[in-house]
């Protein structure tokens, strides 16, 4: 039975919950009521078993603070208790045990030879307890006394794999290990809070609950150092990081798959990263940036990271500088003396490189006692993962090692280490840190190419071989398909450090606030001849339609970007079907986790036969906000490939599969079929039953896609979030203190207002509020001149439009409101936004109306301030311009904007993220959509 991973194109049976829009109906956001996506299961047991995992991973960097279970931990003994561990898992963890375990307070990886011995015979003593009852007083004996990250790891793996706690969420990772996805600075700032308010929290007496807000950025708002941190957004998301730590729960390179049931573990690890890889080139795309760089490992490697991380114990993550050196020289970078070796990362990474394309080319592979078995079989593939994965299931791993591994501390760079106690891994060295690198993804590439030469030598698919007579799609109709940027919060606060007072009233709550991409939900339709009633098998593949460059791009191109978006069965009928999805119905993906501190509250204030069974379905689907990549406001090109064939049954057994339901192939083609080989000619895709659509995605500032947006009241201001939810109300409100600073800018602005204006002509609602709310939220938020996507999608709002010297974006479903509005104001006729084909609110505007009278009034507006800086009077001159830097620092600005890719706002609107830090003065907050910076903290009480 082949397994794979949900999320990236693997499709299951299962239950999935359809999204709706519009009015009365809900769509998925952050935080929204537990009942919309958790069903009801009246089992007291399991309520039990869900509220103890919750409670032993609260805190937990902290001692355990519950009186009950701390009791338990120190009485507890696994050597007293050794008759209740099956396959003598327990003799084997004290072998090990009996020497120096990892302590508390060093840095675990799963990549150190030591550390994966220890975290196996860990989880193997856990999941050989013959009882739950074992099971979870072990777990409170090695939470008390093993190594923080050791007993995560190893209790998590345990937590998905038992037979008697399938269906047991986990907590999100990220709120758990906050300091392996938020950056320094984030950290940083919940320390001060804490010790900054602990004699509020004594004078307190701990019943009054502190709460914070964070306002977070990635890497690139502090250090922008390459191309590839202007997508930091996407490499650093919490929910695709926590993804992939989770899939390698299930699929642990060192589970055995024969004693553990795992089905087809090397073609599910190929997919997923094929996968993985085909989502970012997506994104990359919407950036222009094109392809992954492929490097050699005998050249300085280019591409430079600074992770911006810290571990929880204050040590610094691993650097990697800009065409770092990867040769074995005096300063052992990326370098270690390998487990049971004598050799350098450098030496083996190569040696094993070398021996995986001779089984290629040679077609068989050699295991322990030196015989040949071929690879070019049915399962061949499968044999030829294992191999470069380095799993428990390789054929020789003495021969051939672990290939990946080896890389990932290569190009981690970090120091070579002096014992298993001093490690300091690199990001690549953790699953939940590796895909903030860029150079996991070069990585991949290696491997996909090593495979790649494999599939070569492969029989090519011909038509046949994706041609069914009896089937035709005969049309693909998609909706409009709309990214956007939209808030998210994240509770850290298991992070830090507590009192026992602080533990047991929860009295102090720090939440990090983010953006992150989303999608408007959208449907789609099939429309499919069929001659006869038959189950098919529907799969939507999505990959781009031009490179880089702008050439076009034929199927057989770009096999290895191809990101699978769905995968269902249907039941046709003879004659015309009409097959009606919604993006929601996919099975590939997962909603947001709930926050540990909201499930938290709600866990422990029912009763266990209440409680409601969270679904599980984020540890194994990529995040549904990231189905689409960032579109343009002009529009992303891509292309959809949509295919239908009749379902065959998969001949395999089952056998352990009652445990990884959610990991079965729903039939027995290859994963990522019919792009999993290559073709013969390039029509072979353009059989009958497929059908190729070309698509655009659009990105939109004005977030009313997400008018149902649902608010965090315990944490935010009411003011933050309306009715309609978005960016452009969202910061309305910010700290008093500030808004206090910013009115006395406006009074001054008002005097100046005052004097130009005179009495030429009546106030209306634009020259007084209208123009200071442009004020007020240009001059916190962002330069004038320089628009942010906040600020655009602010003016469509109030507008319906946003006008940038020429350039205009229309709002339909504001016209009747302000079109009505204007009427009044203006005596005009035409429907707002629009007056006489001139743009409300644009110097075009002012010249018709008031007749250039105004055109200087325009003016005082737009560089008062900045004239008195720059010594420069022009309304055509932007300020943040090219133009405006060369004027202010002789053509220095220029060279930035050209090297760094930003774009001149007096040509074209700014579409979403062009880097952070190009501004060259510090009297203004920059805002961009991702990246943004407070002075001071949000505190509630």
């Amino acid at each position: 039975m082949k397994l794979a991973l949900i999320v990236l194109g693997i499709s299951v049976c299962a239950l999935a919950v359809p999204v709706h829009e519009g009015k009365n109906k809900f769509i998925y956001a952050y935080y929204f009521e537990i009942i919309s996506y958790v069903h009801y299961v009246a089992n007291y047991q399991y309520g039990n078993k869900q509220q103890d995992v919750w409670e032993v991973l609260k805190y937990i960097q902290n001692p355990i603070y519950h009186k009950e279970y701390a009791e338990i931990a120190e009485t507890y003994s696994p050597e007293a208790n050794a008759q209740h561990y099956k396959n003598g898992a327990y003799h084997q963890f004290s072998k090990i045990y009996e020497h120096e375990f990892l302590k508390k307070g060093e840095i675990f990886s799963i990549f150190n030879e030591v550390h994966v011995h220890q975290a196996e015979a860990l989880f193997k003593l856990f999941y050989y307890a013959d009882t739950y009852e074992t099971f979870h007083q072990t777990a409170l004996w090695a939470r008390h006394h093993l190594n923080e990250g050791l007993f995560l790891y190893s209790y998590s793996v345990a937590i998905v794999h038992r037979p008697d706690t399938q269906g047991v969420t986990l907590p999100p990772i990220y709120e758990l290990y906050p300091h392996y996805f938020f950056n320094s600075e984030v950290m940083q700032k919940a320390y001060q809070m804490k010790m900054g308010h602990f004699e509020d929290y004594q004078e307190a007496s701990h019943q009054k609950q502190v709460k914070y807000i964070i306002h977070a950025n990635y890497s690139g708002h502090y250090m922008n150092v390459d191309p590839e941190q202007s997508m930091s957004y996407y490499l650093e998301d919490v929910g695709i990081n926590a993804f992939y730590f989770y899939f390698n729960l299930y699929q642990p390179y060192w589970m055995d798959s024969e004693e553990f049931h795992l089905k087809n573990r090397g073609e599910t690890f190929l997919y997923l990263h094929q996968q993985l890889f085909a989502r970012y080139h997506l994104e990359r795309l919407s950036h222009g940036v094109g392809e992954v760089e492929y490097f050699n490992w005998d050249v300085p490697f280019k591409t430079g990271y600074y992770p911006s991380l810290t571990y929880p114990n204050g040590l610094a993550f691993p650097e990697r500088p800009q065409f770092a050196n990867l040769k074995e020289y005096f300063h052992h970078y990326g370098q270690k003396r390998c487990y049971h070796y004598s050799g350098l990362t450098f030496t083996y990474v190569q040696t094993y490189e070398q021996r995986i394309m001779e089984a290629i080319d040679s077609g068989f592979v050699i295991d322990h006692q030196g015989e040949k078995h071929p690879i070019y079989t049915e399962q061949g593939l499968n044999t030829l993962a294992n191999l470069v994965e380095g799993n428990a299931d390789s054929p020789n791993y003495l021969y051939y090692g672990s290939y990946v591994k080896m890389a990932r501390h290569l190009l981690g760079y970090s120091k070579e280490p002096l014992n298993y106690h001093q490690v300091a891994p690199s990001a690549l060295e953790h699953y939940s840190t590796s895909l903030r690198d860029p150079a996991f993804y070069q990585m991949v590439k290696k491997v996909l190419l090593l495979v790649d030469q494999y599939k070569q030598n492969l029989p090519a698919y011909q038509r046949k071989h994706l041609q069914h007579h009896d089937l035709e799609v005969n049309n693909v109709e998609v909706e409009p398909l709309v990214t956007y940027y939209d808030h998210f919060y994240a509770d850290i606060t298991n992070g830090l450090h507590v009192t026992p007072q602080e533990y047991e009233h929860d009295s102090f709550k720090v939440r990090v606030h983010q953006y992150r991409l989303n999608h408007k939900n959208f449907n789609y339709k099939v429309h499919v001849k069929s001659q006869k009633e038959k189950k098919v098998v529907v799969k939507v593949f999505m990959g781009p339609k031009y490179d880089e460059h702008g050439r076009q791009l034929e199927l057989s191109q770009i096999h290895n970007s191809v990101f699978e978006m769905d995968h269902f069965l249907y039941e046709l009928q003879a004659g015309q079907n009409v097959i009606k999805r919604n993006s929601a119905e996919s099975y590939n993906f997962a909603m947001d986790q709930t926050s540990y501190y909201d499930v938290y509250k709600y866990i422990m204030g029912s009763k266990p036969s209440e409680w409601l069974n969270v679904n599980t379905n984020y540890h194994y689907g990529f995040p549904m906000r990231y189905r689409l990549p960032r579109g343009s406001e002009a529009g992303t090109s891509f292309q959809l490939y949509v295919i239908v064939y009749p379902y065959e049954a998969q001949n395999q057994d089952t056998e352990g599969q009652e445990y990884h339901a959610n990991y079965v192939q729903v039939d027995q083609y290859p994963m990522g079929y019919p792009f999993d080989r290559q073709v013969e000619h390039d029509d072979v895709y353009y059989v009958p039953n497929a059908y190729v659509k070309h698509v655009k995605v659009y990105h939109h500032v004005n977030q009313a896609v997400n008018h149902d947006y649902k608010q965090d009241g315990d944490y935010e201001d009411q003011q933050v979030y309306n009715q309609y939810g978005g960016d452009y109300n969202s910061y309305q409100h910010d700290e008093e203190h500030q808004d206090h600073q910013y009115n006395q800018e406006k009074n001054q602005v008002q005097e100046k207002y005052n004097q130009v204006q005179g009495h030429k002509y009546p106030t209306t609602k634009y020259h007084k509020a209208d123009f200071f709310k442009n004020f007020d939220y240009q001059k916190k938020y962002n330069h004038f001149g320089v628009p942010s996507e906040q600020y655009v999608g602010y003016q469509k709002h109030y507008y319906g439009q946003y006008q940038p010297y020429g350039k205009h974006v229309y709002d339909d479903q504001y016209n009747g409101v302000y079109g009505s509005y204007h009427q009044q104001q203006f005596g005009e006729e035409e429907s707002f936004p629009v007056t006489n084909g001139k743009p409300y609110g644009s110097i075009q505007y002012y010249n018709q109306k008031y007749k250039n009278q105004d055109y200087d009034l325009y003016k005082s507006y737009q560089t008062p301030k900045y004239q008195q800086q720059y010594g420069e009077e022009s309304s055509q001159v932007p300020y943040g311009s090219s133009y405006s830097y060369s004027q202010k620092y002789k053509n220095q600005g220029y060279g930035y904007h050209k090297k760094h890719g930003v774009e001149d706002q007096t040509q074209t609107t700014y579409q979403g993220y062009h880097g952070s830090n190009y501004q060259t003065t510090n009297d203004m907050y920059h805002h961009a959509p991702t990246h943004h910076y407070y002075s001071s903290f949000e505190q509630q009480d």
